[in-house]
This record gives structure tokens, C-alpha cells and sequence, in this order.
């Protein structure tokens, strides 16, 4: 389960970056390694994670018909 701060993240993400947000993300955890951030590399992981999940859900899920 996500923390709040990891949903509000993603959320923002979504919505400044829309389609590019799942680049953004890794992107930024990618920063993070460079710096040997392991938490913070962690947080944007989780955050990726969590806008999949608010994707998939504004989709509809991934159900097969």
C-alpha cells in the first residue's frame, strides 16, 4: 500500500506530465541513484507505481471482455 505523499505525487505527476508521467518518474528515481539517494530513488519508484494504478483504474482496470 502506498502512503499518502506517494498518491499525491503520482496524482501531480499525472497531471503535469500526463502520457510522459511513467518517464518522469524514472527519471527523477534515476536522479536519485546518480546522487546515492537510495530513499529518495525508492520514493519515485513507489510514486511510478502508484500512477500505473491510477491509470489502470481511470481505464477501467485491465479487464479482458
Amino acid at each position: 500500500m502506498f502512503d499518502r505523499q506517494v498518491w499525491h505525487t503520482a496524482t501531480e505527476l499525472l497531471g503535469l506530465y500526463g502520457c510522459d508521467a511513467a518517464f518522469e518518474a524514472g527519471l527523477r528515481a534515476d536522479e536519485r541513484v546518480e546522487r546515492g539517494d537510495c530513499d529518495g530513488a525508492v520514493h519515485w519508484l513507489r510514486v511510478g507505481e502508484a500512477r500505473e494504478e491510477l491509470q489502470r483504474s481511470d481505464r477501467g482496470g485491465d479487464r479482458l471482455h
